[in-house]
């Protein structure tokens, strides 16, 4: 009778394991890429580009071991890499086998890999390609395996998904608050804030357009620059020290997000971009926030009669600030002709410092 029930024992254990090894299997993510990711190209490249998101490409097969691995680690919701994909990556998947349309793959993948590489794919799985979607045929990264000895490492994996926004930017920026705080008071500068991800094509074309002149000239000689990074990839990229957290609001919003800020009221925004921006838009906003090279005049006429703040010199644009003796800003006005009238009327009376961004200041008062 114990013999029996033994057996039985036996028998109904070996049935749960077996049980709960197809159920495991049937529950993993060890072909989750290849059964769930997009296959189509043309609707991948759509999505990438209307979610301003990179592709990320994943050259691989079912039966691969090593493919099995990454889609295992790039997909289980208990890893790290399942959100970051979700947030910065649009994914997209290409089956491969040696005895099944290889051309059709090569056509894929011959963009962004060289021909001897090509001749050692199939034994070379998965590979894994990041693409910029507005500039196809131009491989951001590519990596066979970036991993030691065939097995998932996350430490690279970061590092791979990780794309650096100001790789090869010989712009000084800036990623701690309080630096550039310290730096724009003691330079008497303002602030040129960039908050954007490497895997954001608008945020790519953007800060390529800051590194050409005539940005890049006024950015340097008027701006202390500050960088954010909106990635998400969890990664310490170059500048990563003491990076300052991202907006609450950024994520309602096209990246990249552009601001001009005073270093006195560093809560207070002087200008807000989103999206997309081109040169001439950056040049004319820029342009309000520099300090002249040229002589400047000491004859400015500034008074106030009634409601009405009258300012009057030879200074065809300049950003006219207005301060009460305490430092509280309490207006911020462009004067864009030689001589301006600006409504008074909600100033407060008293003293009033008048300042503008061309570098002279006069006090006033209001009865």
């Amino acid at each position: 009778m114990n013999c029996l029930k033994i057996i039985s024992i036996l028998t109904v254990s070996v049935l749960l394991l077996f049980t709960g090894s197809l159920f495991s299997h049937a529950q993993g993510y060890d072909t989750w890429v290849m059964d769930n990711w997009n296959k189509d190209k043309e609707e991948s490249f759509k999505e990438a580009r209307e979610q301003d998101k990179f592709i990320l490409l994943f050259v691989g097969r079912p039966t691969c071991g090593a493919c099995q691995d990454m889609s295992e680690m790039l997909c289980n919701p208990e890893n790290p890499f399942k959100q970051i994909l979700d947030d910065n990556y649009i994914t997209l998947y290409k089956w491969y086998d040696d005895e099944n349309d290889k051309a059709d793959v090569y056509e894929y993948i011959e963009k962004y890999i060289e021909e001897r590489e090509i001749q050692q794919l199939n034994r070379q799985l998965p590979w894994l390609f990041i693409i910029n979607p507005d500039k196809e045929g131009e491989s951001v990264a590519s990596s066979y395996r970036p991993y030691p000895e065939y097995r998932p490492n996350e430490e690279t994996m970061r590092k791979f998904l990780a794309v650096d926004l100001l790789e090869n930017n010989d712009l000084d920026w800036y990623v701690n608050k309080n630096k550039v705080l310290e730096l724009a008071q003691a330079q008497s500068k303002y602030i040129f804030k960039f908050q954007g991800s490497g895997t954001s094509p608008n945020s790519q074309q953007v800060i390529n357009l800051l590194v050409k002149n005539p940005l890049k000239q006024i950015l340097e000689e008027n701006f202390i620059l500050w960088y954010v990074d909106d990635s998400d990839c969890g990664c310490d990229i170059s500048l990563a020290a003491t990076v300052e957290t991202k907006d609450e609001d950024s994520s309602t919003n096209p990246l990249p997000y552009i601001s001009i800020i005073d270093p006195k009221f560093p809560d207070e925004l002087l200008e807000e971009l989103w999206g997309d921006q081109d040169a001439k838009t950056l040049e004319e906003i820029l342009k309000k926030y520099t300090v002249s090279n040229e002589k400047i005049y000491t004859n400015n006429q500034v008074y106030i009669f009634g409601d009405v703040l009258y300012i009057s010199n030879q200074t065809g644009y300049e950003q006219i600030s207005v301060y009460s003796l305490t430092g509280q800003r309490v207006a911020v006005v462009g004067k864009n002709d030689f001589t301006a009238c600006i409504d008074a009327s909600r100033f407060p009376k008293g003293i009033l410092v008048i300042s503008s961004s061309t570098g002279w200041s006069k006090k006033i008062l209001k009865q």
